[in-house]
């Protein structure tokens, strides 16, 4: 992931912002940064999956059970 993702990632997963807030703090459109959002999304998760530790997580979140 790349690190302009990364900080799409956290400021939506860990900081909770709004993806217009994420937009404007990046300074992206509004659907660039959905579209980058969406590709860190898969791309955290094929990660995570590598590590069974994670599964009880990533399965409580329920955002990401079904994905």
């Amino acid at each position: 992931m790349s690190a302009d993702d990364r900080v799409l990632f956290s400021l939506r997963f860990i900081e909770g912002l709004e993806m217009g807030e994420i937009a404007v703090a990046c300074d992206v459109s509004l659907s660039t940064a959905k579209r980058r959002l969406k590709d860190a999304e898969k791309h955290f998760l094929s990660r995570a999956r590598r590590f069974p530790a994670l599964a009880p997580w990533i399965e409580e979140g329920g955002r990401w059970a079904s994905t």
